[in-house]
């Protein structure tokens, strides 16, 4: 049955859907295109529309209003431009042809000429173009505020010449707040001058709304203009863009506090739906920063289980993600606003902001005084370390020159005059032009009753014009305003009241009299204040005695302690309470220190951890308390956040005072603790008997059914007696006690822990199995729990004894896990080990000059960490010794040496750079000294078969066969096996290379040349051709020793193919090793 009635018919067509097809492939494209479709379908069925069907790359539906079938095209292009900002890798473009009338129904189908028009306008639209006929713009054009914009007639096959309309539409703006307070300007604010300066900040803002990320450093002295003039860009390009603001307050040091209030009122502008999608991945983190997105969104996930710096990378991605997905609607400034106060976590913050690799249209413009960058040396260096980013531009504001002070007077009220223009020069002389002081010079005269300024005299400063703006103020008003400073920067009418002994009413009426003297300013929040100028602010706190300023902090601390919201105030709590001191409770203090430590920790604010445990732990001792108890909760809190900035030295000193202070008094768990913490970080091969001390002091004192505990500290024991001791396997008993003690306690951080220790205890053994099933197991445990630092822990394990087996493959699975995981978190303990194995691979297979290279940058990046230079020694050593270029780090060797005799792994390696190097006297005497109560000095720990190889090495090349029998017991449980030492750092190739060696001086031949064959088919399997040639010289030294034709024969067959190998490779000490073998003739 076929009917007509009047309806809207659009067509849509999604374009480059070929190139899709051919960039993706057929079942990847079609996924991405189901995902475009119901873009397409959602705002379709939002605006009462029917899909008729499908065509191609397009829809056809149907509308029985043409204002709906406008606004739905309308709503389809902003969808899509939304959709191509916010991803940016996933865009794609869309095009659309509407008119309206009378088409022949049939079924669910459509068909004639208003059919027909409405393809053809689709056909010939260009991408992201809604065309519509002149039918429709005259149905909807007065209905609507949509506005069309007239098109040249076009020819359109099967209709013939037809004029058309394209629909102007805008992106897609939401998600602005309003102009953040602090930003309104005064109503009787004005702005002069400064227009050099502006021209630069719109410049960078048409470079940010272009898609370049730029920041702005405003300097100058207090009261120049520097807020001024961002909220004047602020308000000039609000109308084009989303502006957040944030703050730094004096004193409170309160970390990331510009950033966690700029992602609060953005957040507070948010629809939830726009809210999850400026989260992204990262909401778990950012709820850190602001606790109220839990409440928005309460599914939100726990933070993941990451070590400290890639915690704090994930936060800072978090903040760049959030204001780059905001950036995605429209550009953002954010203003941060006196830097001269921020924390060193709010600055590494910015730092990151600036160099993140998250495209975002953003401008940063930050604010600060640069007359006290000497009080503010994390600044200082900050701005130092910027200077060489060319996306960051310095602004220094001096006074506002003699023309804008006259416009300033102009725009005052006063009339031009001869006695204007010397009031003008005046004020300029008296001011230098400053912004703050000549504004309030005027209001001064104004207040005066526009007396002349000869009569009322120009203050000397800035500080005694506040001076005389205060005293104009009543009584009342001056007291409050007094108590008000002392609090802060900003702050609460309901805490006023509680402070004072007015009444309620008397203290609003105090604030609203300085409000109209602009004094303080309110903020958005109903009860909420703040100085309309930090000199104000610092004015009246300068008039009070250090004796009076103590008393207002306890009372300011007693009044915080009793509001409703106490516990979210624990910050100020602790700075008014400790700058209360001896007027206060001291005890009091030190909590209130304690649980703000804490809450930075939470915060992953480190630094201002360790300062705030400082503070209580200095408040304590300068009131001479000795209470044992708070004095180890605060070291306990000070080492952990000291462990968390890698000041290990400082955790140390922490740690152990913590356990004293908590066996004084009677505290096990705190001595458990203070022994985890201390212990939990080792230098491989150095000694610390207080590490045995306070481990062993904490299990007397832990009660046998304090499973978790015990376990914790027994494998912290553990830990240090295999890496600090170097006792490997003779610790056995005791990791397999903390591992059984940590299955009984279900405890997840020690079992992982005791997992892991486990598995290096029997590093030293050849029992290469069970090392791979705890690493198994470890990686499972965590996998399930998010754990990353399990996870890596046990990919470590795992993928140097796969190595050791020859699973080349599994070995470079883990390796590529543990690049993602330095690449998800930023995590530099993922890449140190991602890399080790890359480099170790490198010269494994012979790219010694790349492996070399990557080494080297590597240990710029962990300078600072022992093991990290340990691990570069190591590295450079297998390099350079294959290159034959162990002369140039003989030096470093030995000064190692020389430093610690204890590090026998480097006076193994000294003795085979000594062979190598032609000095046999040298390398013999070392080896004579290691090889002792049969080789006794070795490591059992993870340097033990290194020292076990190297010295093999040594001695069979010296031809000390005498310490053959030795070494070849040692090293047999490691047969069929390659050597890898470090837990990963080098690998030596076969062990059965060595015991061939071993073997053949023991005058065993048949057993050598099985090893020396066992040795190539294993270094073949793993693609290392310069350990399969120096294992076909040694097996060919054995054979040309055992004198036979046929054996010389294949000895010659087998240096063949070494000098071949080492001759391409270049590893010139083993060519002429092999050239000298094979002999003159040969």
């Amino acid at each position: 049955m076929t009917t007509n009635a009047t309806v809207t018919l659009l067509f849509t067509d999604l374009v480059d859907g070929t190139e899709l097809l051919e960039q993706l492939g057929e079942d990847a494209a079609q996924v991405v295109r189901l995902a475009q479709f119901q873009l397409l379908r959602d705002a379709v069925t939002a605006h009462g529309g029917q899909v008729v069907k499908a065509m191609g790359d397009g829809l056809m539906v149907v509308f029985q209003s043409a204002v709906d079938a406008v606004d739905c095209g309308v709503a389809i292009v902003q969808t899509v431009d939304r959709h191509n900002r916010r991803s940016p890798d996933a865009r794609f473009r869309v095009r659309m042809g509407l008119n309206v009338g009378e088409p022949t129904r049939e079924g669910d189908d459509y068909f004639g000429l208003p059919v027909v028009l409405a393809k053809r306008l689709c056909d010939v639209a260009e991408p992201g173009q809604l065309l519509v006929s002149d039918v429709v713009r005259a149905l909807v054009g007065p209905r609507t505020a949509h506005r069309f914009k007239a098109l040249d007639a076009r020819d359109l096959k099967g209709v013939g010449m037809t004029p058309m309309y394209e629909v102007d539409w805008e992106p897609i703006r939401r998600g602005a707040p309003a102009l953040p307070a602090a930003l309104v300007p005064a109503p009787d604010a004005c702005f002069v001058g400064r227009d050099r300066e502006l021209d630069r900040l719109h410049a960078a803002w048409k470079e940010a709304v272009a898609g370049t990320r730029r920041a702005v450093l405003i300097g100058g002295e207090p009261g120049v203009g520097k807020t001024r003039l961002a909220a004047e860009v602020a308000t000039q390009v609000a109308a084009d863009g989303i502006v957040l603001y944030g703050r730094c307050d004096e004193d409170l040091g309160v970390a990331y506090q510009p950033f966690a209030e700029a992602l609060r009122a953005s957040a507070a502008s948010c629809t939830d739906e726009e809210l999850v999608h400026r989260i992204g991945r990262s909401g778990a983190s950012l709820a850190r920063l602001v606790p109220e997105l839990r409440e928005r969104l309460p599914d939100l996930p726990a933070p993941l289980s990451v070590e400290a710096d890639a915690e704090r990378y994930l936060l800072f991605e978090g903040v760049a993600e959030f204001i780059a997905a905001a950036a995605s609607e429209q550009a953002v400034l954010l203003v941060l606003d006196d830097l001269q106060w921020a924390t060193k976590p709010t600055l590494v913050l910015l730092r990151h902001l600036l160099r993140s690799t998250v495209p975002m249209n953003v401008l940063i413009v930050g604010t600060f005084r640069d007359t006290e960058l000497d009080r503010a040396p994390l600044l200082a260096d900050t701005l130092a370390d910027l200077r060489r980013d060319s996306d960051v531009e310095r602004i220094s504001l001096s006074g506002l020159d003699r023309a804008s002070v006259a416009a300033f007077v102009a725009a005052a009220g006063y009339e031009a005059s001869d006695a204007t223009a010397e009031l003008a020069e005046a004020v300029h002389a008296g001011t230098q032009g400053n912004a703050f002081f000549v504004g309030e010079v005027l209001r001064h005269l104004r207040e005066s009753g526009d007396a002349a300024l000869a009569d009322v005299g120009l203050p000397p400063g800035v500080k005694d014009v506040v001076i005389s703006r205060l005293t104009r103020l009543s009584a009342t008003t001056n007291r409050v305003l007094t108590m008000a400073s002392v609090v802060g920067p900003r702050f609460e009418l309901s805490l006023l009241e509680r402070l004072t002994d007015l009444d309620p009413d008397e203290v609003l009426d105090a604030l609203d009299e300085a409000v109209r003297a602009r004094v303080i300013v309110e903020l958005p929040l109903v009860g909420h204040y703040t100085f309309a100028h930090a000199l104000f602010r610092q004015v009246l706190i300068g008039e009070l005695t250090a004796s009076r300023r103590a008393r207002l902090h306890w009372r300011i601390t007693e009044a915080l302690a009793a509001m409703p919201n106490a516990e979210g105030k624990v910050e100020e709590l602790a700075f008014h309470s400790v700058e209360a001191g001896a007027v206060g409770d001291v005890r009091q203090a030190a909590g209130y220190a304690l649980r703000a430590s804490q809450r930075a920790l939470e915060r992953l604010a480190y630094e201002p951890a360790v300062e705030m445990a400082t503070q209580g732990l200095d408040a304590l001792a300068g009131a001479s308390i000795n209470d044992h108890r708070a004095k180890a909760e605060l070291l306990l809190a000070l080492a952990g956040a000291n462990n968390f900035t890698a000041d290990m030295a400082g955790m140390k000193r922490a740690a152990k005072r913590a356990a004293d202070e908590a066996a004084a008094d009677g505290w096990v768990e705190g001595q458990a603790r203070a022994a985890v913490l201390y212990g939990r970080w080792v230098e491989l091969g150095v000694a610390d008997p207080v590490v045995g001390r306070l481990c062993s002091d904490a299990l007397a004192a832990l009660p046998d059914d304090d499973l978790r505990s015990r376990a914790r500290v027994l494998t912290t024991l553990a830990n240090y007696r295999v890496n600090g001791e170097s006792q490997g396997a003779a610790v056995s008993a005791l990791a397999e006690e903390s591992l059984a003690l940590a299955r009984r306690a279900a405890d997840y951080d020690s079992l992982a822990w005791a997992l892991y220790l486990r598995a290096v205890t029997l590093s030293s053994t050849g029992d290469v199995g069970q090392r791979l099933a705890l690493a198994e197991e470890l990686v499972a445990l965590s996998g399930g729990r998010d754990d990353s630092r399990g996870r890596l822990d046990g990919l470590v394990m795992r993928a140097t004894t796969r190595l050791e087996l020859g699973d080349v493959a599994g070995f470079e699975a883990d390796t590529a896990e543990l690049e993602e995981l330095g690449r998800q978190f930023h995590w530099w303990a993922a890449d140190f080990w991602a890399g080790n194995f890359r480099i170790m691979a490198d010269v494994l297979h012979g790219r010694f000059a790349e492996g070399e290279a990557k080494a080297e940058e590597q240990f710029k990046r962990g300078a600072q960490d022992v093991n990290a230079f340990n691990a570069y020694a190591a590295q450079l050593f297998a390099a350079r010794r294959e290159l034959g270029a162990l002369a140039e780090i003989e030096p470093l060797i030995a000064g190692g040496v020389a430093d610690d005799q204890a590090l026998i792994a480097f006076r193994s390696a000294l003795a085979l750079t000594w062979v190598d190097l032609g000095r046999p006297a040298d390398a013999a005497r070392e080896l004579d000294a290691l090889a002792v109560d049969e080789f006794g000095a070795l490591p059992r720990d993870v340097s033990y078969t290194a020292c076990l190889v190297m010295l093999t090495e040594t001695a069979m090349s010296l031809g000390a066969h005498q310490y053959a029998a030795v070494l070849r017991r040692l090293l047999l449980p490691h047969a069929g096996h390659l050597i890898v030492a470090g837990g990963g750092i080098v690998c030596f190739g076969a062990a059965d290379r060595y015991l061939g060696m071993l073997a053949g001086a023991a005058g065993d031949g048949p057993a050598a040349l099985e090893h020396f064959a066992a040795a190539v088919a294993l270094e073949e399997g793993v693609g290392s051709a310069p350990g399969a040639a120096r294992t076909r010289y040694w097996w060919a030294r054995q054979l040309m020793a055992g004198g036979d034709r046929a054996g010389r024969r294949e000895a010659q067959g087998l240096l063949a193919k070494a000098v071949e190998v080492a001759d391409n490779l270049g590893m010139k000490p083993l060519a002429r090793q092999v050239r000298e073998a094979l002999g003159p003739n040969d």
